[in-house]
Parts: C-alpha cells; structure tokens; sequence
C-alpha cells in the first residue's frame, strides 16, 4: 500500500512539473490604455481582426533600454511560419473576452527555415504592425505604424 502511494505521489508530481500554464501579461496603466485604444479602433472598422503582440528590445545607442510592443493584425490565418508561432504560444494579453497571443523577437529569429538554391534560406517577418515603443519605467515613448 505505502508502494503504491509512493507511485501515486512521484506520477502527480512528474506530471505538474512538465505541464506549462499560461502566462498573462499585464502592463503599466500607460502602456496598456495605449494598446486597448489601438484594439478598440481597429475592431471598430472591422470585427473579424485577430491579433498578436510580438515584443523586442530597442538596440539603438540613442534608444538603449527602451522596448516595443508591435500589434500584429490579420484576418483569417498569417503567413504559416507566423501563425505556427502565434498558435504555439502559452503568453498572452487579455482583452475583453479575447486571449492574443504573445510572441518575442527571438521566437522569429530561428523558425521559417526552408530550402533555397544556395542552400537554407530563412523567411523574414516584415509586417507593417502599429508599435508603441515604450521604456522599462512604462512611459511611451512613441506610437505609429
């Protein structure tokens, strides 16, 4: 009996410790009325958009130590290296009753990979997402496309 409560116990807690949980994002009150505004202005023209957040650091001399916040928008389905990440992703921004995926600069850096006639050649993501770049304390520093 002792033996199979022993099983029972190491399973549970090998099976807690491999499972991943989402994270949610919250941000400073600043930074997230930035990013509701944009939402709501773009759902307000069309209602089927779907979203991502896709989040780099600033690695300019005059910029250091900023960060930008990219809102990605698209219809039905992104480029298929795009939504395989987006789809993948457990981070995420609540707003209203939508979960949008998080995504980081690093996840695109290695993914897209495929084969050209000089060999690999890799898929770059240029998107033309409306930005907020804002620094470490929350202040915005600017917004636009």
């Amino acid at each position: 009996m002792k033996r199979i409560i022993l099983y029972v116990i190491i399973f549970l807690s090998c099976n807690a410790s491999f499972a991943q949980d989402s994270i949610e994002y919250t941000f400073d009150k600043e930074l997230d009325r930035a990013i509701r505004l944009h939402l709501e202005k773009q759902l307000a023209s069309d209602q089927s958009s779907k979203f991502f957040l896709r989040m780099s650091t600033v690695n300019s001399e005059k910029r250091c130590g900023n960060y930008q916040l990219f809102i990605g928008t698209y219809k039905d389905r992104p480029l298929d290296f795009i939504f395989e990440i987006i789809s993948k992703s457990t981070r995420f921004y609540s707003f209203n009753s939508m979960r949008i995926p998080i995504c980081f600069d690093y996840d695109f850096q290695f993914i897209g990979y495929g084969s050209g006639k000089r060999g690999i050649t890799r898929k770059g993501y240029t998107g033309t997402d409306y930005v907020i770049e804002f620094s470490s304390s929350g202040k915005i520093i600017r917004t636009g496309i």
